[in-house]
């Protein structure tokens, strides 16, 4: 009994991971595409600064 009992105790805990992990990439998938757009201009910034200063350097 004890056994059984124990697996499936397992399978759901698997079950659960999954579908963690589906929400997840899920949201990340189907997110607002403004986060998105502006998360972009924030890392285009980030990536100008850091050219231009090597350019400086150089």
């Amino acid at each position: 009994m004890k056994s059984s009992h124990r697996l499936w105790h397992g399978r759901l805990w698997i079950t659960l991971t999954i579908i963690i992990v589906v929400v997840l990439t899920m949201s990340v998938i189907f997110r607002p595409k403004i986060i998105s757009q502006n998360f972009d201009k924030q890392s285009n910034k980030q990536s100008n600064n850091q050219a231009n200063n090597q350019a400086k350097n150089n």
